[in-house]
């Protein structure tokens, strides 16, 4: 670091400290090189790149140099490349954008269709937006930029540097709460886009309950444009298969939702005789509907994805954390023993 950039981050640090207050003079060149113990030219340049930065500026004649804001606002924008229209992944926003405004950044949200991706991650990297989180649009080539996944895998594709909750602990733990309630005809349903290992977390808590060939028991929908005519033709082959199951754990609220639908459409009364549970903790569905789920903090995911990113902006260094999960309104399940 040279001596002009020394002293200039010597004055941002007194700045961001709360030394001087906006609208006060600023002490002059000739007062800071000889605190600083450098030439009045070095100190000049120093206060130049201040005021290059916005933090100072420089006042009519007799006023000199006067403080306009203590810290720079924004230090940085980054983008959010997902949509906020799901109450989760509008969680997960919430904490990416605190988590940003408490570092003094900006978090743009950008949800383009499908089809404008690639153009629009093409302006993007000329955009001025220093990296990227991404949720719901696969991988995404951002390079040279940086991009941090919101999930670890999404089906059979998995991703590289990711802040997402621990699936396969969530999976174990929820499975290990019905098979603690009695249940053991148990079926589990899932699509193709979930993530594998919510499911393999079922198969090993299952697998240490002594059941064999547990994964005989999933349920796997094929397509999800119309989820309630795929739905209730999964239920039916699980009911084909396993007519008298009391507990059906699913790989998201979202599906569910769509499994309690269609078992009411089907007559079959299931609140407080067959445990349905979720993932996710979904607002509208675990919070309406008398099902257990997986808490997935999305808030947290989102705002440990900031901290995440800003390092690989900054080091370059690969980011994979996983966020703990948490049973929740597990009281739904029925006692079987």
């Amino acid at each position: 670091m040279g001596k002009i950039e020394e002293v200039a981050a010597g004055l941002r640090k007194e700045l961001k400290d709360g030394k001087y207050e906006p609208g006060v003079r600023f002490p002059s060149e000739y007062e800071l090189a000889e605190r600083f113990g450098v030439n009045n030219k070095t100190a000049n340049k120093a206060v130049a790149l201040l005021v290059a930065e916005g933090l100072l500026r420089r006042g009519r004649r007799g006023e000199g140099t006067l403080v306009k804001q203590t810290s720079v606002f924004p230090k940085m924008f980054v983008g959010y490349i997902g949509s906020t229209e799901h109450p989760y992944y509008a969680e997960v926003f919430y904490g990416f954008q605190q988590n940003a405004l408490n570092h003094d950044c900006i978090a743009c949200a950008i949800a383009p269709p499908p089809e404008k991706l690639g153009s629009i991650l093409r302006k993007l990297k000329l955009s001025g937006l220093r990296g990227f989180a991404c949720s719901g649009f696969g991988i995404v080539d951002t390079s040279p930029l940086p991009v941090l996944y919101l999930e670890d895998q999404i089906g059979s594709e998995k991703y590289p540097d990711f802040v997402a909750c621990d699936s396969f602990q969530g999976g174990y733990s929820m499975m290990k709460e019905i098979l603690a309630h009695g249940h053991r005809d148990i079926v589990m349903f899932a699509t193709l886009a979930s993530n594998p290992k919510r499911m393999e977390g079922m198969f090993q808590a299952l697998a240490e309950a002594g059941m064999e060939n547990p994964e005989k028991r999933l349920f796997v929908l094929t397509e999800w444009r119309n989820p309630d005519y795929h739905i209730m033709l999964t239920l039916r082959k699980a009911l084909k298969q396993f007519p008298g199951f009391t507990a059906a754990a699913t790989a998201s609220d979202n599906i569910a939702f769509h499994l309690c639908r269609n078992l009411e459409k089907l007559g079959i009364g299931w609140q407080g005789k067959i445990a349905v549970t979720g993932f996710g903790k979904v607002q509208g569905i675990s919070d309406w509907l008398p099902i257990a789920t997986v808490d997935q903090h999305p808030f947290t995911i989102g705002f440990e994805a900031f901290h995440a990113l800003m390092e690989m902006i900054e080091s370059g260094a690969p980011q994979q954390k996983h966020i703990e999960t948490e049973l929740a309104n597990t009281h739904f399940i029925p006692d079987v023993r």
